[in-house]
């Protein structure tokens, strides 16, 4: 299939909503229609995907 890259905008390993909570990490990674995602979210965290061509 099409290959996009994906640019994920996730929680750091130390990342904690009250302690460090500007705590992240930018990484991008090549996906396609099978790539699955497994994500680790911090205590009140969150992730952002953008997915281009």
């Amino acid at each position: 299939g099409k290959k996009y890259t994906a640019t994920i905008y996730r929680d750091a390993p130390d990342a904690h909503w009250q302690k460090n909570p500007k705590a992240y990490v930018i990484e991008k990674i090549t996906v396609d229609n099978k790539t699955v995602l497994n994500l680790k979210l911090a205590p009140g965290g969150g992730t952002a995907i953008s997915i281009r061509p």
